[in-house]
């Protein structure tokens, strides 16, 4: 029984190892796939890869993160999926880094879709991101413009009515 133990580990070893040689590093998402627990596989890697630099491999996804996210093609959720890390993670990632974000460009867009000659394909192209997404923040951009719920007829923007607490006068 033992025997057939021993032989197991070491064919879930043995394909961890290559696993991890093949370049997937997310050590709990090996072990889902081995079968073996994440501390034998931590363990195995560690014996393995004494070298494995752990600060450079996270350094190079955060990299590769905040690359992908500044193309415009990808939401945080897709490079998540791609890196094998959390999109949670790669939210924090792309706020730590301050890096030209989605919300600028949306600024940007607006500007030049209404004070300039350039067409929707000229803006993707300037911006670095897809026609399509062009063109959904122009929709927005046009519909938030229509949309004015505080202001009457005449432009004049109105007072909300007061809807805070009365006091009951005192008669005594």
């Amino acid at each position: 029984m033992k025997t057939a133990k021993k032989m197991l580990l070491a064919q879930q070893r043995a394909q961890a190892i290559e696993m991890f040689g093949n370049g997937i590093t997310n050590k709990h998402q090996i072990a889902r796939q081995t079968g073996a627990s994440r501390a034998n596989v931590m363990y195995w890697l560690k014996v393995a890869f004494p070298n494995h630099n752990k600060k450079r491999e996270k350094k190079q996804l955060h990299e590769k993160a905040l690359s992908l996210h500044n193309s415009g093609r990808y939401t945080g959720t897709a490079i998540a999926l791609m890196l094998g890390v959390k999109e949670r993670t790669v939210t924090r990632w792309v706020r730590e880094a301050g890096s030209y974000s989605m919300t600028k460009k949306r600024a940007i867009i607006e500007r030049l879709h209404t004070g300039s000659k350039f067409d929707i394909q000229e803006i993707a192209d300037l911006l670095g991101c897809a026609k399509y997404t062009v063109q959904r923040y122009i929709k927005d951009f046009e519909a938030k413009k229509t949309y004015q719920p505080h202001i009457n007829s005449t432009g004049i923007k109105e007072k909300q009515p007061f809807r805070g607490l009365r006091l009951k006068k005192n008669n005594g």
